[in-house]
């Protein structure tokens, strides 16, 4: 990562950060981005460049960028549904900017509030037809069964998610996530 990705990078997080602090603090309805903007001292063109909106600020996804090179890494080498847990497994592995804890308080924060709840569900199916895009063009796949291990890949993990943050033991992310996408691997072998 180049030095302008990382200032970007760290720009992005911070926004982020402010965003959450002020949800938790004045409500979703409340928090505008020129509020973000302040905070996070930037301008609220910049958070607009960044994010477009406020729901797309607070489901920025820190990880998704390593993700897309990570993928293509593993279709050289992997069967397509394969190649997309082996990334989820690498990718877990650079963790995330902020502790678990804090982590989980804004993924239950996600669920709770019906706007960004609602704007997850769509950024998943995004995610489902770029990762499928992904393997359409990198391996001989078709087109619809390339959706199929993209929905069946992304609604694990989306599971995942979900079932830490909402649990009332706090394990790890990491951990919690080796053991889903573990399991999966082995119901897909057992078929």
């Amino acid at each position: 990562m180049t030095l302008r990705e990382r200032k970007r990078q760290r720009t992005k997080e911070r926004i982020q950060d402010e965003a959450f602090r002020l949800v938790q603090q004045d409500g979703f309805d409340a928090t505008t981005i020129e509020s973000i903007a302040e905070a996070a001292e930037v301008s609220p063109s910049t958070v607009y460049r960044y994010f477009g909106t406020k729901e797309g600020v607070l489901l920025w996804d820190e990880l998704e960028p390593p993700s897309w090179e990570v993928l293509q890494e593993e279709l050289e080498d992997r069967a397509p549904l394969d190649a997309l847990l082996a990334t989820f497994e690498r990718v877990m592995q650079f963790g995330f900017h902020v502790p678990d804890e804090e982590m989980r308080a804004r993924v239950r924060l996600i669920f709770e509030l019906p706007q960004l709840r609602s704007a997850f569900r769509d950024a998943l199916a995004d995610y489902e037809r770029e990762f499928a895009a992904v393997i359409t063009e990198r391996t001989d796949v078709g087109r619809l069964e390339a959706r199929v291990i993209a929905v069946v890949a992304i609604g694990t993990f989306a599971a995942v998610i979900e079932d830490w943050a909402l649990a009332p033991d706090e394990q790890p992310f990491a951990a919690v996530a080796a053991a889903n996408l573990a399991a999966l691997r082995d119901i897909l072998n057992a078929t």
